[in-house]
Order: C-alpha cells, then sequence, then structure tokens
C-alpha cells in the first residue's frame, strides 16, 4: 500500500463503537484490509461480507489491489531502467 504521504490520504484506526457512530456520516470512507500471505481472495471477500451483513453495514463492492501492479509502477520500472543504463 502506497503511504499516505504520497496519496494523501490518511490512515486512522478507530474502535468498532466510534466506526458505529460515524455510520451515517456522509463521506467517502473504506475499510482497508490486510491480507495474511497465502490468503485466498473468495473465501477472505465471504467472510467480510457476512461479518458486515450481520452487523447490518452497508457497504460496496470489494475491490483487491495486485501487488504487482501499483500505482506509479511503470513509471518506477522506467526510472530503474534508467538508472540501470546510466551505471
Amino acid at each position: 500500500m502506497l503511504s499516505s504521504d504520497l496519496r494523501g490520504i490518511p490512515l486512522l484506526f478507530v474502535s468498532d463503537r466510534t466506526t458505529r457512530e460515524m455510520q451515517e456520516e456522509a463521506g467517502y470512507n473504506e475499510l482497508v484490509v490486510k491480507l495474511a500471505p497465502g490468503a485466498v481472495r473468495p473465501d477472505v471477500r465471504d467472510a467480510l461480507s457476512d461479518l458486515l451483513t450481520r452487523r447490518a453495514v452497508p457497504r460496496g463492492e470489494f475491490r483487491f489491489a495486485d501487488p504487482t501492479n501499483y500505482p506509479g509502477k511503470r513509471e518506477l520500472d522506467a526510472l530503474f531502467l534508467i538508472l540501470y543504463l546510466f551505471s
């Protein structure tokens, strides 16, 4: 995951009580989950979906980040190639 300095979006971890109080607040809300190595994405998605449904938390679609294809990857690869060529 990109640093909040690069994305301009700070990350904050709060208790479930605070989250419930903020549930009706308008704005962009996102639940970010870091998967353990070897975790099966559909299983994690289904478990999270069940948990959020039981707690009556509205949600949108799940998105999974691809660690091999992230924002700025092409530019970073080009920079490393240029550095390699001039070294």
